[in-house]
């Protein structure tokens, strides 16, 4: 999403990019990523990186390129990318937890310790730094504040999806019944578990005041909740 909150960006595993509300049509990745992991705005809102399974990295408006993972040889694909603060650098994490740093300072992996796949991967809003979660809901903060996670639950929800609150403060974490979970600040405005939808919900973001969120599904729908306004597709 973009910093205004009025308009982003979805991608398609091949690379095709869904534009809503009032984002710019950047262009897209197709023909040219392997398989598309994530999409992820500049801080500006006026560019976005297309990460791809074998590390490919393309960027497009104000988005800059410091470099990628593609044509080495890595343990497992990577999952997303996360610019560091002073507009230079950004991260890519792998499924193993394994970070790679580009022209940004290495704040620590989880590639050691991880026993599930890792499926997110979220810049911290306050500062430099970035968390990531296993499948199994199992937080890994490397400058982000650690709020808890889903390990203590009497049942463990498979996740998909996380996003940090706006102060850094706490975060969302998304299951794949599309139920979601709230730790520090974030604030729980409802889900769409349990309704008869197109196609399942997989991702979400949240509105700049935190009073709100989107849930994206995999048909490229959108489910605003709280403060999030309705996000029309450009044609």
């Amino acid at each position: 999403m973009r910093p205004d909150g009025k308009g982003g960006w979805l991608v398609k595993r091949d690379g095709s990019v869904i534009t809503l509300g009032n984002a710019p049509v950047l262009g897209s990745a197709v023909g040219r990523v392997s398989t598309a992991t994530d999409i992820v705005a500049t801080p500006s809102g006026n560019g976005y990186w297309i990460t791809g399974e074998r590390g490919e990295v393309f960027a497009f408006g104000d988005a800059w390129y410091s470099g990628d993972m593609a044509g080495k040889r890595l343990p497992k694909t990577i999952q997303g990318l996360v610019p560091d603060d002073d507009g230079v650098g950004y991260w890519l994490m792998g499924e193993d937890g394994g970070i790679f740093a580009f022209d940004a300072p290495f704040k620590g992996s989880a590639g050691a310790v991880v026993h599930k796949p890792m499926v997110s991967f979220t810049g911290n809003p306050a500062g430099d730094g970035y968390a990531m979660t296993t499948s199994d809901g199992i937080v890994y903060a490397f400058g982000p504040a650690h709020v808890g996670d889903t390990s203590q639950a009497p049942t463990r929800p498979t996740i998909q999806a996380m996003a940090p609150t706006p102060t850094g403060n706490g975060y969302y974490m998304l299951s794949v019944d599309g139920g979601l979970w709230t730790f520090g600040d974030a604030v729980f405005r409802g889900t769409m578990a349990g309704q008869r939808i197109p196609d399942s919900v997989v991702t979400l973001e949240v509105t700049p005041t935190n009073n709100g969120y989107w849930l994206f599904a995999g048909d490229g729908s959108v489910y605003p909740f709280g403060d999030a306004p309705a996000l029309a597709v450009q044609s």
